[in-house]
């Protein structure tokens, strides 16, 4: 099944053959979980419940989860932390400090963003070489450096610095401090200095005088004065324990200052340490227990005793500690305890949950550790549990696990006898017993007597279950051969009274149950589950897969385990799977789903809270039928033997659970293990990676609030409730966008891609019985890009406006040009039409007068009525041809000046040469200025032309925002006076004028010139 909650309890075994060493169960973190070295020496826990460690690669932080190097958290600032770190300490204010291997001091904040080095101020007057630094604190919050054999130092608030501080004696010899300890919920300190033994120091309160202050010489009776001593520590109970170095090793004192006795004096710790070893931390537990660590020690006080006792340092499995140095001992909120090594990384440990207890026992032939199986147990009147085990006999405990004598008359101490079930007859108080071969036991208790019944019918096979029903007599399950009926008579198994049960089949039995109501349960390997009433019927209901006579189908027919759950409900298992039968409305189904327990279901048993218990070959399950959550416990939690044995199971008279595995057996109270601590838990924001980039999480956690751009959108949270012991199911839930809960079982949220808009991811903690027990949003904020924000749309309407504004402005201006230029063209039509037909009225007058007195003459002027006719249709013409808006392009106007300039080839009144730019065919030329161009060309060709000029070449080109035209001629012939003439006409001057035209002439020996620039450029647009 999969794991719907990593249960991280770290429990305690204690095997009876294990001796005086302690075996604890621990976990390890080393750099396959993401530490950066197995090397540490430093950790500590702060006030939001992370833990940090520090280490020969430098700062990490620790949320129960995942590691996260801390070292590349904080910028240029993370110089400082290239260093080593040595030791740890959190103050009260809850700011970080680290004492690095060179000596220096840092510290980081309690908003985890900035690190600065600490300055030291030594005594100059101290000329003493340095020895090593630690650093640590006091109950009044005083952070101190102790220099050992040189000095001390306390960190000065107001100067924001370590200063020295100075001790004196009555004979002003110089001391070389070597320990100190302060004494908890008192002022006083208790210092040791170099072969001056131990002095008492006392402050206001743990205000410490700058001043130089006096030290008072103090003495444990029989404590040598000139001694060594260092690793001061003031337990709980105000005992101060102080090391000794002396030629044959280490030693320890412990004197107790209220009572001024001396509880231990010079303890050789070298009596259980059979090795070389150097004494390092002093730490105590929450329960009291002294601990000491360092160089192949790690011990723990017994208080009854007064001795020490070895914790087993030795690689057994995964659960179990291997070391060279302990370096640091640390517990934490939850009562853990944390071991820094320099080799093995991180071991935890809570010696307190004491949850499981693994039992195994001797094999009385070979003196070893027994291999058979538990198969059954039971309570003995006299506390005694009874423990029968397959082919190593049956063996008796006490109440401690201790084997204890059999003494059981007709039953020796040494047998090897198979017991495969016991059973406590309520008719009798007897213990009844099967036995491999087929024989049965009955024993009693009081009179501890053992009495044998056996058979022949029964051929020597297996009795491997046994139940008694409402009328004394018992069902008996025989292996191989199917169910047998026992009509009990004391003296004799008689074979009248020991039948075959006829409906059931050869099978093997794997369990038989008489429930409340007086039907027997019979679990089979093969042929499903019967349910009986008497010895002469026929079974009642039948449960299997796809045979005829089952009246409830199951997913296979071979069924391990029959619970009698309540009034209401049977339970039983199929080898994976677990089904509810509600005999009141004769219905089943399946608790939980196909395949949430792995490994064959062995057993089933319920605790006095309702929660049923379900063994397997692959763990232990605890399943809560209400809420049907499961909780898997396996080596991890303390079982040593998880592949447990079928129908070995059984409660004890105090509540408590047995359970049998392949080779040994687990004891627990049910009602013991806790599930949720007292403290609550602080479900928080560990890392926050935002396009695959690290942000600055205690920023987040600081203002409950993160605001990012349109284009930092790709978010992988990683989220905690900060308990290393307890399980706890995190639901999350991106609001505004997810609309059901999400469950990730690797505590990380990932979004690929988060719209612009506001969010509240929230966090919601579950415990193992599915009761939420803490919430937590963090509001995220993911700003629109600015082309999508409401203002930009705002200006990008406003400039859309302006632009149609201006665009609508322009084009009535244009229409306003074209008008006034229309209006122009149309002056300009009329005028020429109307001086043209007022020329042709008065010549026909003159013509009509004229016809008759002189004809000739009114030829001539027929003939200059019919040029004036011909000249205004041309300009028309040209006018027209204009203002057609198709005309646009230059293009058109060329066709136009070559239609021209071939008309008057063709009447050879002049050559002409007509050579054009092919830029100018990319121009567009508005309507005014077309008119113009064509009037001037057509104009300025004609009269030419009048004037005798000959062989003409004409240049058009657009060059330097002008479009130039040249016209080159022949002036050998021409009379210079009309020429000037021509170029002073006034209605010439009023075009130039007008359209800011430029016109320039020449005359060079034979050669004319005249160049027309019209200002043009190629974006000239026509009106």
């Amino acid at each position: 099944m999969k794991k719907f909650f990593l249960l991280l309890l770290i429990l305690v075994t204690s095997p009876p053959i294990i001796g005086q060493e302690l075996d604890f169960n621990f976990t390890r973190y080393n750099t396959s979980q993401g530490l950066s070295s197995n090397d540490v020496s430093s950790i500590v826990q702060d006030a939001r419940g992370f833990l940090w460690i520090g280490g020969i690669a430098g700062l990490q932080r620790f949320d129960g989860t995942r590691f996260v190097s801390f070292s590349d958290r904080l910028g240029s600032q993370n110089q400082i932390l290239l260093n080593p770190i040595e030791k740890l300490v959190v103050d009260s204010r809850d700011r970080l400090w680290l004492l690095l291997s060179n000596g220096k001091v840092a510290r980081i904040d309690a908003d985890r963003r900035t690190c600065i080095e600490i300055k030291i101020s030594p005594d100059p007057d101290n000329h003493f070489h340095p020895g090593e630094r630690d650093l640590f604190s006091d109950s009044w919050d005083n952070i101190f450096i102790l220099d050992i054999y040189k000095e001390l130092l306390i960190y000065d608030e107001d100067l924001s610095e370590f200063r020295s501080f100075k001790f004196t004696i009555t004979d002003d010899r110089p001391l070389r401090i070597t320990g100190i300890a302060s004494q908890p919920g008192t002022g006083d300190y208790w210092i040791a200095f170099e072969n001056e033994g131990l002095f008492s120091f006392q402050t206001d309160s743990g205000k410490w005088s700058t001043k130089e202050s006096a030290v008072s010489p103090w003495m444990i009776p029989g404590f040598p004065r000139s001694s060594f001593v260092y690793g001061l520590f003031v337990d709980s109970r105000n005992r101060l324990w102080a090391q000794e170095w002396l030629e044959q090793g280490p030693v320890l004192w412990c004197f107790d200052l209220p009572g001024q006795e001396v509880i231990l004096s010079e303890y050789p710790l070298m009596q259980i340490i059979n090795s070389y070893f150097v004494t390092g931390p002093i730490f105590e537990s929450s329960d009291g227990h002294v601990w000491i660590g360092g160089a192949n020690i790690f011990v723990r006080y017994n208080e009854e005793k007064k001795t020490f006792q070895s914790v087993l340092n030795e690689y057994r499995n995964d659960r179990s500690i291997y070391y060279k140095v302990i370096t640091c001992i640390y517990g934490d909120s939850e009562d853990n305890i944390w071991i820094g090594t320099n080799n093995n990384g991180i071991y935890r440990f809570n010696p307190f949950a004491e949850y499981f207890t693994n039992v195994v026992h001797i094999n009385r032939r070979t003196g070893s550790r027994g291999v058979g199986s538990p198969m059954s147990f039971m309570d003995m009147p006299d506390s005694t549990t009874l423990v029968a085990t397959w082919g190593d006999g049956l063996y008796r405990y006490d109440r401690h696990w201790q084997e204890v004598p059999l003494r059981i008359e007709n039953i020796s101490d040494q047998n090897e006898t198979t017991i495969w079930c016991m059973m406590k007859s309520p008719s009798d108080s007897l213990i009844w017993m099967c036995q491999q071969p087929a024989a049965i036991w009955s024993y009693d208790p009081r009179r501890k007597r053992a009495k044998k019944y056996e058979t022949p019918i029964l051929k020597s096979r297996s009795i491997r279950q046994m139940a008694e029903d409402r009328q004394e007599n018992f069902w008996l399950g025989i292996h191989g051969t199917g169910l047998y009926h026992w009509k009990r008579h004391y003296q004799n198994l008689l074979e009248t009274d020991l039948q075959r049960y006829p409906f059931i089949s050869d099978c093997i039995v794997n369990k038989v149950l008489v429930d409340r109501e007086g039907l027997i349960w019979v679990a089979t390997d093969h042929l499903g589950l019967y349910v009986l009433k008497d010895f002469d019927q026929a079974p009642v209901m039948h449960f299997g897969a796809g045979e005829k006579e089952a009246i409830y189908i199951l997913p296979e027919n071979g069924v391990s385990a029959v619970l009698d759950y309540n009034d209401s409900i049977m339970i039983f298992a199929t080898s994976r799977t677990i089904h509810l039968f509600n005999r009141k409305e004769n219905s089943i189904k399946e608790l939980g789903r196909n395949g949430m327990i792995k490994g064959f279901i062995a057993g089933l048993i319920k605790d006095r809270e309702g929660f049923l218990w379900v063994t397997s070959s692959n763990g232990l399950y605890r399943i809560n039928v209400q809420t049907r959550v499961f909780l898997q416990f396996d080596t991890s939690d303390g079982i040593e033997d998880t592949n447990f044995t079928l129908s070995s199971v059984y409660e004890r008279e105090d509540g408590s659970l047995v359970l049998g595995g392949s080779e040994e057996f687990v004891v627990f109270d049910p009602a013991k293990i806790e599930f949720t601590s007292d403290i609550e838990p602080q479900i928080t924001i560990s890392d926050l990676r935002i396009n695959s980039q690290a942000f600055p999480v205690d920023s987040i956690l600081a203002n409950n609030h993160v605001q990012l751009r349109y284009n930092q959108n790709a978010l992988e949270i990683d989220y905690t409730t900060l308990t290393f012991s307890y399980p706890y199911l995190i639901r999350y839930k991106m609001e505004g966008l997810d609309q059901d809960w999400r469950t990730s079982n690797g505590n990380s949220a990932i979004y690929s891609y988060l719209p612009p808009g506001d969010y509240n991811f929230t966090m919601m903690a579950e415990d193992p019985d599915g009761i939420v027990t803490k919430n937590r949003s963090i509001a995220i904020s993911i700003r629109k890009p600015v082309w999508k924000t409401w203002w930009f749309y705002c200006s990008l309407g406003l400039l859309g406006f302006t632009i149609l504004y201006f665009f609508d402005r322009e084009r009535i201006r244009r229409k306003e040009q074209l008008i006034i230029v229309r209006n122009e063209i149309a002056q300009n039509l009329h005028g020429e039409i109307n001086s043209a037909l007022s020329s042709i009225n008065i010549l026909s007058e003159v013509a009509r007068i004229k016809v008759a007195k002189d004809p000739t003459k009114a030829r001539e002027y027929l003939d200059q009525i019919r040029n004036k006719s011909q000249t205004m249709l041309t300009a028309m013409d040209d006018i027209l041809w204009s203002i057609d808006p198709k005309n646009d392009s230059m293009v058109r106007v060329i066709n136009r000046l070559e239609m021209f300039v071939a008309k008057v080839n063709s009447q050879n009144r002049i050559k002409i040469d007509f050579l054009i730019d092919p830029a100018v065919n990319d121009l567009k030329i508005e309507m005014k200025m077309r008119q113009v161009l064509v009037r001037l060309f057509k104009g300025t060709i004609t009269n030419l032309a009048k004037i005798g000029a000959n062989q003409l070449h004409l240049h058009l080109r657009h060059h330097n925002n002008y479009l130039e035209f040249l016209i080159e001629f022949e002036a050998s012939q021409i009379d210079l006076q009309l020429f000037n003439n021509m170029l002073q006409r006034q209605d010439l001057k009023n075009i130039l004028e007008e359209n800011r035209l430029n016109l320039s002439h020449k005359i060079l020996r034979s050669k004319g010139y005249i160049q027309l620039n019209i200002p043009f450029t190629t974006t000239v647009a026509a009106v």
